[in-house]
């Protein structure tokens, strides 16, 4: 493919690109352009909430095992408590 300048100042017959073609190749360029800044620019932010995302389901998935542990306890301490409640007669 033709450069868009080497286009315009048509050389040859056969070296011209036609006009439809260098608007097109300047819309894709523009669009290439307008993705790749989107990208630059909130790449990190994304990259930020994933991370962040990571470490909070993490936590949580630690929170519900010490909470299972909380409830074990709770419930062993219960059981000693109406033991004693039987031993002493109440």
């Amino acid at each position: 493919m033709t450069s868009p300048g080497r286009a315009r100042m048509g050389t040859s017959a056969h070296d011209t690109v036609p006009p439809i073609f260098v608007c097109m190749e300047a819309i894709i360029m523009d669009v290439m352009q307008a993705v790749t800044q989107l990208i630059s620019n909130v790449g990190f932010p994304i990259a930020c909430v994933i991370a962040m995302f990571y470490m909070w389901d993490k936590e949580r998935t630690e929170h519900k095992t010490e909470s299972e542990r909380w409830i074990e306890a709770l419930n062993n301490n219960t059981n000693v408590i109406q033991k004693l409640i039987d031993k002493m007669g109440g």
